[in-house]
């Protein structure tokens, strides 16, 4: 009973350094102060249980887009729906020089089924070969830090 069980969220911050149930996704990895999950495959996904009839703004926060490709053409599904999102940069500390990619998904009410688990898929069209000591690989991207949910009176796009 999805009723039972899970607590569904509409606000939450969501470390990827948890248990969180992925496909696709290498293990995490150390990355700078916190963790890192990469993107193995062209298709990745995670699976949150997210809160059904609400109006959501979902943050994905990215440590490395490997290529520009990667970073302008990732496309993110939210339950089987191709949805807009928005590109941002932060730098994450005060001239620090390291920089982070936040894609932001708005998610309107009733795009998400009312199930325990929504799954969210990453589309990226290519690998990069990345080499980072005793990981060799042919990655996509990073995932770092937290997701971070929001409940959102209506979504808007800029």
């Amino acid at each position: 009973n999805t009723e039972q069980g899970i607590a569904r969220l509409s606000n939450a911050s969501i470390s990827v350094s948890s248990d969180i149930i992925q496909s696709g996704f290498e293990h995490r990895f150390p990355h700078g102060e916190g963790w890192a999950i990469w993107a193995e495959n062209l298709i990745s996904s995670i699976y949150i249980p997210l809160a059904a009839n609400k109006n959501l703004e979902i943050r994905f926060i990215v440590a490395v887009a490997l290529s520009e490709q990667i970073r302008d053409q990732m496309r993110i599904s939210v339950a089987g729906v191709l949805l807009e999102h928005k590109l941002s940069y932060f730098e994450v500390g005060p001239h620090s020089g390291i920089w982070q990619i936040h894609y932001t998904v708005y998610c309107p009410a009733g795009v998400i089924p009312n199930r325990q688990y929504t799954q969210i898929d990453f589309e990226i069209p290519e690998l990069v070969a990345v080499d980072f000591g005793e990981l060799k690989s042919e990655l996509g991207f990073s995932l770092v830090g937290d997701i971070l949910i929001s409940e959102v009176e209506e979504i808007a796009i800029e």
